[in-house]
């Protein structure tokens, strides 16, 4: 069985802005990315990675504890899914991760693993048998809250905050363009350009919700102006979506 792999990066970008995208307590979204979760693990058991396993199935543990209510912070599964665009896109080139994700894991709620009755030689298997032999011993990493502005850094903020609004404003506009032809390079172009601007400055400036939602948003709209990805519905529905968050 051959892996997809131009179906899979595309799978993963649009889980991605979902993730991103995702509010507590709205069931229809994490269902879709639920569905997205098992996909994935149908369309990349070919990599008989043992790695990627541990880390679906953690990913969909994860959610569905989201689902039940019995966990309320959605950063775990971002974290995941970004994992899982990372180490995706390695296995594709025939490598494997290049580092230890067993504090993620461990985060995700995936405290104990089995280890695999037959051991692969693909790609990575070394990282997730590293993995495995640390999950229980990793300490969950804490956040440093502390968070102070100076005046400058204020007014940088400002000046971001306005630019901000008024490219997603363009965004907005241009959407419309978008649903009456998807196709439309120029359309793409004028939507993918606010969001690389939003991602850089986002980043620079350490937002790091902000620059990952539009980081997530450029990656899908990357693969519309490269012809790999058509724009439906559902797509611009999701990069509305991500636009009115960031508004927020």
């Amino acid at each position: 069985m051959s892996v997809d792999q131009e179906k899979i990066a595309q799978a993963l970008d649009a889980m991605a802005l979902e993730a991103v995208t995702l509010e507590k307590g709205n069931i229809p979204a994490m269902g879709h990315i639920m569905n997205a979760l098992v996909d994935l693990e149908r369309e990349t058991a070919a990599y008989g990675n043992t790695l990627l396993g541990h880390l679906l199935k953690a990913c969909k543990g994860y959610l569905e504890q989201l689902i039940l209510f019995e966990k309320e912070e959605v950063d775990p599964l971002e974290e995941g899914v970004h994992y899982l665009q990372i180490l995706c896109h390695a296995l594709a080139r025939g490598e494997g991760l290049k580092e230890d994700i067993a504090w993620l894991l461990n985060k995700l709620g995936l405290d104990k693993v089995e280890p695999d009755e037959a051991p692969t030689d693909q790609a990575g298997d070394k990282d997730a048998l590293k993995a495995e032999n640390k999950i229980e011993a990793a300490p969950v990493e804490e956040e440093d809250d502390s968070f102070a502005l100076s005046e400058e850094d204020r007014q940088i903020l400002s000046d971001f905050v306005m630019e901000a609004l008024d490219n997603l404003g363009a965004i907005e506009v241009k959407l419309i363009d978008l649903e009456q032809d998807s196709s439309n390079i120029e359309t793409i172009n004028a939507i993918f350009r606010p969001f690389h601007t939003i991602k850089g400055v986002s980043g620079f400036l350490n937002l790091g919700h902000i620059n990952k939602m539009a980081h997530s948003a450029e990656n899908l709209l990357d693969r519309a102006r490269n012809g790999k990805l058509k724009i439906e519905g559902p797509i611009v529905d999701l990069i509305l979506e991500s636009v009115d968050l960031l508004k927020k």
